[in-house]
């Protein structure tokens, strides 16, 4: 393992400006990303479970979209401190990506469209393999990033993902949101740090939709009440999209299973972006 210590004092942080919610310091050397990070003890040993179950099964996983950890560099247990490794990639944050103007609103559903995929090679895996419990967990725009060598969407903070058994990590659209308490599919469970929702595909899915509903709507539609949500998909019925997109986007605050709705995005082209502006 590396001296971090050392380490850490001759290199320059990673420029983590354009990242939101940051739990951990960045560093990158010769093409390998670290995350140090500072954990209580039982946190400690849940993302060793989570790491090392992923470095173990990256061939049964085998998405290449997926940044996994690809070792552990340092640990102390009695500081609580781990450094996990991964392979950099030279990148723009998604949020980033989705605010600004260098890319067309048709790109940016183009990139919603590649993270349906990724949400649908992970079910595949769940379906096909011994690796049943597999979902992204904490989704949001900061955990993907738009790789600028290849054009394509990777996730990353993988070390985060529900997996094997371990306790989730908090999930951004699920523990800031004012509807989901009512809906009876989102079950929640107490952890020893926090209290949160069980992991599920409902939950990825509907992180998902929150996510491309907050972009195109332009606000936090999950802070918005079950009233305006249903307004606004009435609004987007009334504008010209189908019901069978509407309906599945509607879908997240119903007690039916939510359904990927990625095939279907590039009816979002065929309006002015302006137009699915939520307007209050």
């Amino acid at each position: 393992m590396i001296n971090f210590n050392k380490f850490c004092n001759s290199e320059t942080l990673y420029d983590i400006k354009d990242i939101n919610h940051v739990e951990s310091d960045l560093y990158v050397k010769n093409g390998v990303m670290y995350k140090k990070m500072n954990l209580s003890y039982g946190q400690l040993d849940n993302k060793l479970n989570t790491v090392n179950f992923l470095i173990d099964n990256k061939n049964i996983i085998n998405i290449e979209e997926l940044v996994l950890p690809s070792g552990i560099a340092y640990l102390d247990r009695n500081s609580g401190i781990i450094v996990i490794k991964e392979k950099f990639i030279d990148n723009i944050n998604f949020r980033y990506v989705l605010t600004s103007n260098l890319y067309s609103f048709s790109e940016k559903i183009e990139y919603f469209k590649q993270i349906g995929l990724i949400l649908d090679k992970m079910k595949n895996v769940r379906d096909n393999t011994n690796i049943k419990d597999f979902y992204l967990c904490d989704l949001y725009t900061d955990n993907f990033i738009l790789n600028t060598d290849t054009n394509r969407i990777n996730v990353i903070d993988m070390d985060s993902c529900k997996i094997n058994g371990n306790n989730n990590c908090s999930s951004y659209y699920l523990f800031d949101n004012n509807v989901i308490d009512s809906v009876k599919k989102y079950k929640k469970k107490e952890l020893s740090w926090f209290t949160e929702y069980e992991i599920n595909e409902n939950t990825d899915i509907l992180c998902y939709i929150i996510m491309l509903i907050s972009f195109i709507s332009g606000c936090d539609i999950n802070k918005v009440d079950i009233k305006e949500f249903y307004n606004y998909m009435d609004y987007l019925v009334n504008f010209g999209l189908s019901n069978q997109l509407v309906s599945i986007l509607a879908r997240i605050y119903s007690n039916d299973d939510n359904v990927n709705p990625y095939l279907l995005l590039d009816e979002l082209n065929k309006y002015d972006s302006k137009k699915y502006v939520l307007k209050k």
